[in-house]
Order: C-alpha cells, then sequence, then structure tokens
C-alpha cells in the first residue's frame, strides 16, 4: 500500500508540472519574451519531470528533498512571471510596471546580452536567476526605487555580458570568479548602476534602503553600505578617467563629488572612498568599459535640464529612460524639502514620460 501511496503523490507532482507548463504555455501576455520563458520552462519541467521517474519506488526522502530542492523552485518562479503578467494589468501597479519594464529594456538593448527581463514583485528587490527574474519591492509604485531596479539588472548582466568578438565567453562571471571575494558580485551590480545612471543609483540607495545604524555591518551576501558606497564614488572617478573629453570627465568628478559629499554627512566616517573600494572598482569598471557598449555609459553632459523642468512642471516630456528617471532623481536632490503631494505629483508625471502608451 505504501508503494501505492509513493506511486500517486510522484504522479501528482508530475501533473503539477504539466499544469504549470499549461499556465505558462496559455497566457498571452508574456510579450516579446514568450518564445524564451516558454523554452526555459520546458527545459525546466521536463528534467523535474525527469527527476521524478528516477526515484526509486518509496523512496520518500529522495521525493522530499526533490521537492524541496529542485521542483518548489521552479513553481515559484513560474508563479512569479504569472504574478508579474496580472500586476501589469492591475490599476494600482500597471504605471510603475511599465515604466520598469520600459527602463529595464532599454538597458538590456543597450548592453547587447541579447535576453530579455521579467518583472514581478517580492518583500524586497532581486534577482533570480532560474527564470531571469528582477523583483520589485511591494508596495513601491513610484520611479523613486526604479534605479535599485538597474542593480538587480546588474546580476543578469554579469551573467550574459559577452566579450567582443566571441559571444561565447563571459568575462565578468570570469574576474569574479578569479576574485576571493564572493560579495564581488553585489559590488559590480552596484557599479553596473552607477555606470549606467550615473549619480542617480547611489542617491536612491542613499535616500531609500542605507541604515544609518548599519553603516559598517556587512552580510553573508551583502558587503557593508560603507563599503558599496565608497565603491560607487569610486567607479564615477574610475569612469572620469576613461574620459577623452575634459567636459565629460569633469561631469563624472562632480556626480563623484556629489555622492561622496552626501555619504560624509551622513556617516561621518570618511571623506574619500579606501584603498579597496578603489581597487575594486577599477577592475569592474574595466570589465565594462572593455565588454559593455559605449553607449551605456551615463553621461553628465546629456542635458538633462529640461528634462527636470518638464517634471517639476508636471509635463511627462519624452526622453531615454534613463534620462527620465536620473532626471527625476535630480529633481529630488534639488528639493530636498519637498512634500510628499510634490514627490507623488514629480513621480506620476516620470511614470507617465516612461510609458510608451503615453507618447
Amino acid at each position: 500500500m505504501s508503494g501505492q501511496w509513493f506511486a500517486i503523490q510522484v504522479q501528482q507532482e508530475i501533473t503539477e508540472l504539466a499544469q504549470v507548463d499549461e499556465a505558462l504555455r496559455r497566457e498571452e501576455r508574456l510579450g516579446t519574451t514568450t518564445a524564451a520563458v516558454r523554452d526555459d520552462f520546458a527545459l525546466l519541467l521536463r528534467d523535474r519531470v525527469r527527476d521524478l521517474e528516477d526515484l526509486t519506488d518509496g523512496d520518500w526522502a529522495g521525493l522530499d528533498l526533490l521537492r524541496a530542492r529542485r521542483i518548489a523552485p521552479v513553481k515559484a518562479a513560474a508563479l512569479a512571471v504569472l504574478e508579474g503578467i496580472l500586476l501589469r494589468g492591475h490599476p494600482f501597479y500597471r504605471a510603475v510596471t511599465v515604466a520598469a519594464e520600459t527602463l529595464l529594456d532599454a538597458l538590456v538593448e543597450a548592453t547587447g546580452i541579447g535576453r530579455g527581463v521579467l518583472l514581478s514583485v517580492a518583500d524586497g528587490e532581486r534577482f533570480e536567476r532560474m527564470a531571469g527574474l528582477v523583483r520589485m519591492r511591494f508596495p513601491d509604485v513610484d520611479v523613486w526605487g526604479l534605479p535599485i531596479l538597474v542593480h538587480e539588472l546588474g546580476h543578469l548582466v554579469a551573467d550574459a555580458l559577452p566579450e567582443p568578438g566571441d559571444r561565447n565567453a563571459r568575462p565578468v562571471l570570469f574576474h569574479l570568479d578569479r576574485e576571493d571575494d564572493r560579495l564581488l558580485g553585489e559590488l559590480f551590480a552596484d557599479v553596473f548602476a552607477t555606470w549606467a545612471l550615473g549619480p542617480a543609483y547611489p542617491c536612491a540607495v542613499m535616500t531609500l534602503r542605507a541604515r544609518p545604524d548599519r553603516f559598517d555591518d556587512a552580510t553573508s551576501t551583502h558587503p557593508s553600505w560603507d563599503r558599496r558606497v565608497w565603491t560607487m564614488v569610486a567607479a564615477l572617478r574610475a569612469t572620469a578617467e576613461l574620459a577623452t573629453d575634459p567636459l565629460t570627465a569633469a561631469g563624472h568628478r562632480r556626480g563623484a563629488d556629489l555622492v561622496a559629499r552626501r555619504w560624509s554627512t551622513m556617516n561621518g566616517l570618511a571623506n574619500e572612498p579606501p584603498p579597496r573600494a578603489e581597487r575594486d572598482a577599477r577592475g569592474l569598471v574595466d570589465l565594462l568599459d572593455r565588454n559593455a557598449p559605449a553607449r551605456l555609459r551615463s553621461d553628465p553632459l546629456g542635458g538633462l535640464d529640461a528634462l527636470v523642468a518638464a517634471l517639476d512642471a508636471g509635463t511627462p516630456a519624452k526622453g531615454n529612460p534613463v534620462d527620465v528617471v536620473a532626471a527625476a532623481w535630480r529633481w529630488r536632490l534639488a528639493h530636498p524639502e519637498a512634500k510628499p503631494a510634490k514627490l507623488r505629483n514629480v513621480s506620476a508625471t516620470a511614470l507617465r514620460a516612461l510609458d510608451p502608451a503615453d507618447a
């Protein structure tokens, strides 16, 4: 009888995996990522079915292990994909979801990594490799958290950015694996977001996420806030050193000085990046300079003044998605005493500017 129960439960798992496949196959709102997403999940689901079929009859411990380590993550990833699709149609979430997709799609296209990104929500921003999924923080619905999603995109870029002339090479992964620092991947994501957005990213991190009581606390997965922000400052300065135009170099240095001043004011521990941050930043910036298209790099002379003025006036002037987000943060930094209602209005205007349907 035990064998019969075991077979029934194995078959139930196989049936549920087939239902996951059917749910994704019948979802018509996966858009341009349809084929890639379905292909990825088809392979994952087929692999898990093989695992189930290979179980020895009555191997309950093996079934429990398989459920926890192999099957549950696939189900969770599929659920997250479907959640993201449903949120896109929700009136509360549509604006920020469309804006996030517009920003991330523009950056993916600029990197040339050749794969789309999926969007969903969680209790905090994160990247999930199984489905190439970027999670927004629930219940954020404004423009201010979008720079932090670019950090999460940086993890996908680390996995997928090829070397010029060799589409199969993964120079970022090679660098991260070679260095004896398990936290360097987080720093690469920080540097990527800083490279793409300029000071908008470190300013968003300082304003929305950094903890005044935990400046120097690292975890097993993340460097300390102090190490992270000083690495961003050092990355902006390393980017300035690469600029051939003196005005562009000066613009990157101004951005670095802005971030350094704000961070020094917040924590009072230092005024300049420590040597370790400078060393890490140079190596990571060099990776992006050698392997990422030049148009991915933020332009400090990009002329954001018109966009900033439009946002302040409530006029959703169209522009490059990266510029719109950078302009929103430039406005916020210039108005530190802005009331919540004004912050909401500027955010709503920026989200409209990021909506292709609002053109």
